[in-house]
């Protein structure tokens, strides 16, 4: 599966991560620090957050946004996808800024197979080059790392 064929626009997906991050401290979000962080006006933030209420990614409740299961299961997906493609950028030789800019560009386009096959290439590493932890998948990271050699017809 492709982030992007789940019905969310690149704003959204951009959404939930910036929940993510005003919340992972433990400290509630608001409309304002969220508008602010998406760079839009409180109305425009209020409109996405909307929609991600309605797709069942967020709750907003007095004041205050949080994700749901479903918004943490696509952020856990995010993360993986992101850290498993600059990891392997990074082991690559490409400096770290070019590795998380590139995985940033490709985080919401890879599949799952893919990003599978990136982790079990590498042995499925347990931090990025950041030493942020890869959210581990248990279908791909309990089989023994394999690289299959394809020839070319």
């Amino acid at each position: 599966m492709i982030l992007k064929d789940l019905g969310l626009t690149e704003r959204e997906l951009d959404s939930i991560q910036i929940i993510f991050d005003l919340t992972k401290d433990g400290w509630p979000a608001r409309l304002t620090d969220f508008s602010n962080r998406m760079n839009v006006k409180p109305s425009t933030g209020e409109e996405f957050l909307s929609s991600l209420e309605k797709k069942g990614y967020v709750l907003k409740k007095n004041g205050v946004i949080k994700l749901t299961d479903k918004g943490m299961e696509i952020m856990e997906k995010i993360e993986r996808n992101h850290r498993i493609v600059e990891t392997f950028l990074y082991r690559m030789g490409m400096d770290i800024e070019n590795a998380h800019r590139n995985a940033k560009n490709m985080e919401y386009y890879v599949t799952d197979e893919f990003i599978d096959n990136l982790c079990s290439l590498m042995g499925h590493p347990r931090e990025c080059p950041h030493g942020n932890k890869i959210p581990q998948k248990e279908e791909c990271c309990s089989r023994p790392q394999i690289m299959k050699i394809v020839p070319i017809r």
